[in-house]
Formats: structure tokens, C-alpha cells, sequence
């Protein structure tokens, strides 16, 4: 008897589970943060991503991203996610009050990432 393989969906499901809510360079090179995917039907499926300017785009699966927290240094990474809050985050909530909300609703607001919670630089 033949193993049944993962479906498409269930491979990117798991890949997904592993690092939403984290920054990731995406498929055009730049640092983004992973927010979901999508299943666009008769076409492909999408990883869902937060840009610089707190826009919400998709790009094709076929292209992947590559995770930015494994290999960077912890505070340099929580450096990062300070960074991506200050100029992605924090002047949508400024102007729209609930953005925050609905952007960590759609991340699952995930402890690990710096961005939802204290970031701030350790003192030396």
C-alpha cells in the first residue's frame, strides 16, 4: 500500500503554522510579515503578507519565502520587528484605531513575535 502524500494545501498549511506572525523576506526580496494564505480558486494559492506601508498583498506559493528569525541573531531580530512596528504598524493604528486589531486577529497575535509584544532593547 502506497503512502498518501500532503496535499499542496496541507504542506503550505504546516509552513505556514510555523511562522505566521513572523517577518520574512518574501518573494520580491523584501522583508515582510507572514499573515496568512489564501486559496484563490481556478488559479493557485497565495502567501498573504504585511508590507513596510501596512499593505495587505499576496504572492503565488510557487515562489516561497525565507524565514528571517532562525537565523538572525535574537535582538537583531527583535530590532527588526521594533522597526517593522514603528513604520508599518503603529501610523495605521494612528489613523485607523483598529488596525492593530485586525492584524494581529488574522496572525493569531503571536507571543513569539516581538511585534505584538515588549520589543524593546535590552540595556547594556
Amino acid at each position: 500500500m502506497a503512502e498518501e502524500k500532503d496535499s499542496n494545501w496541507q504542506i503550505f498549511s504546516r509552513l505556514l503554522a510555523k511562522h505566521k506572525g513572523e517577518l520574512v523576506i518574501g518573494s520580491i526580496n523584501d522583508i515582510v510579515l507572514l499573515v496568512g494564505l489564501c486559496d484563490i480558486p481556478d488559479d493557485d494559492y497565495y502567501w498573504e503578507y504585511m508590507d513596510w506601508q501596512g499593505e495587505i498583498s499576496k504572492s503565488t506559493c510557487v515562489g516561497s519565502f525565507i524565514p528571517l528569525k532562525p537565523y538572525l541573531p535574537k535582538e537583531i531580530y527583535a530590532d527588526l520587528c521594533n522597526i517593522f512596528y514603528i513604520n508599518a504598524i503603529k501610523p495605521r493604528l494612528e489613523i485607523y484605531g483598529e488596525i492593530k486589531e485586525s492584524i494581529a486577529k488574522k496572525i493569531g497575535r503571536d507571543p513569539k513575535c516581538p511585534i505584538w509584544g515588549s520589543s524593546k532593547r535590552s540595556k547594556k
